[in-house]
């Protein structure tokens, strides 16, 4: 399991002071109170026994004490019964916003401590690697390498017969055009001055102006015309139902292709352990002629595949005049991150790169960024992203 944090044990140790404290206080608090509360109903039903004193206090103007047919009181004792309540429920709230505070605290040392065991781990056990090949020193190790990554299998997309052999990640980003109803709010002022007759305290009438303020809002919708990758349902439009989208095509929707493991050198890495890190770095990929050939050759299989073009990086189809723009027209794009020269920090075992397990901090690490970078690199990356939460927890508590 993890490791104990310092930290962590203080501020439990604090945090269990400070409640028993409060929650003693507003026992004793409450205590106190109701002490009080009894001495004072006491007193009050003693003047009460006595007829002469009764008959006293209830013409004196000065005192709050009275009796009643049925032997009830009323009087201080109800002042300091309420004095008690407020000062308990004073004392909850400062219990619920101190244990918020400290429970915040405890969270920030807590990441604080998984954040310096994981870099104190990493700088004791990282050992750089100068090459990609089989070393039995290195069986075990976290180690620190530069070399390329190249995917086992390349990928492809069948329906438009596109491949990137050496992709580790592939994006089909379709988009169409279609009509959009745009909801537009006008909130609009009104101003009426209303005009009061007053008497001052000479007895003359004057007139003043009071200015009533108030607002309305007018909704309209727009119609307009837009790319998009998700359908619009032109049945939901609120005024312009008769103008129709038509039918996104399923088998022309966004699509993700994906390898399940690439090579490293001598080394295998599997890609869902470094998918996150990976697809941060795609970018578009550019359309060939060929692909383009190819794509139209397979498509002659289908009824129809007129009107599909390509320009530059995307493939376009038009559901009309060709030189505008068209509601129905689809343009599809490819984005893909491909196999090169990367760094990744990992362990080794059995010629395959794992996630390293710290064990003081419960976390697994695996890190992999383009080119040739230092473990120092990685270490600092990690640091700053991780200490900036923790500093913000630290202001709001």
């Amino acid at each position: 399991g993890r490791g104990i944090c310092p930290a962590e044990t203080n501020m439990k140790k604090l945090s269990g002071i400070v409640l028993i404290l409060l929650i003693t206080l507003a026992l004793t608090s409450a205590k106190s109170s109701r002490t009080t509360h009894t001495s004072s109903y006491s007193s009050s039903y003693s003047y009460h026994s006595s007829p002469s004193y009764s008959s006293y206090s209830s013409s004196s103007p000065n005192t709050s004490t009275s009796s009643t047919s049925n032997g009830s009181v009323s009087g201080p004792n109800n002042g300091t019964m309420n004095r008690g309540v407020g000062l308990i429920f004073s004392i909850v709230l400062a219990i619920v916003f101190i244990t918020i505070g400290v429970c915040l605290n405890y969270s920030s040392f807590s990441k604080e401590y998984v954040v310096s065991e994981v870099v104190k781990d990493l700088r004791e056990s990282c050992r750089d690697k100068n090459n990609t090949y089989i070393e039995p020193d290195y069986e075990g190790k976290l180690v620190c390498f530069s070399g390329y990554l190249v995917p086992e299998n390349g990928l492809f997309d069948p329906f438009f017969q596109i491949e990137v052999p050496d992709a580790l990640y592939l994006k089909r980003k379709s988009d169409m055009y279609q009509y959009t109803e745009i909801e537009e709010r006008h909130v609009h002022e009104h101003r009426h001055d209303n005009i009061e007759v007053y008497t001052d305290e000479n007895g003359e009438q004057h007139e003043r102006v009071n200015t009533i303020v108030s607002t309305s809002t007018t909704v309209t919708y727009k119609l307009d015309m837009t790319w998009s990758d998700d359908p619009i349902d032109s049945d939901e439009f609120r005024e312009h139902r008769h103008f129709s989208n038509p039918k996104y095509p399923s088998e022309l929707r966004q699509t993700k292709f994906r390898v399940d493991s690439a090579r490293f050198g001598d080394f295998v890495v599997s890609y869902p352990s470094i998918q996150r890190q990976i697809e941060e770095y795609d970018h578009t990929l550019p359309v060939s002629g060929d692909d383009f050939q190819r794509f139209l050759s397979f498509q002659r299989l289908a009824p129809d595949c007129s009107g599909w073009t390509y320009r530059g990086d995307i493939f376009y189809h038009s559901a009309g005049d060709p030189m505008r723009e068209n509601i129905g027209d689809l343009k599809i794009k490819w984005k893909a991150v491909r196999g090169g020269e990367y760094t990744i920090m990992g362990k080794l075992r059995d010629n395959v790169i794992i996630p390293h397990y710290v064990k003081r901090a419960g976390q697994e690490i695996l890190f992999v960024a383009p080119g040739q970078v230092g473990k120092h690199h990685f270490i600092e990356e990690y640091e700053k992203k991780k200490r900036s939460g923790v500093w913000g927890n630290r202001v709001i508590a």
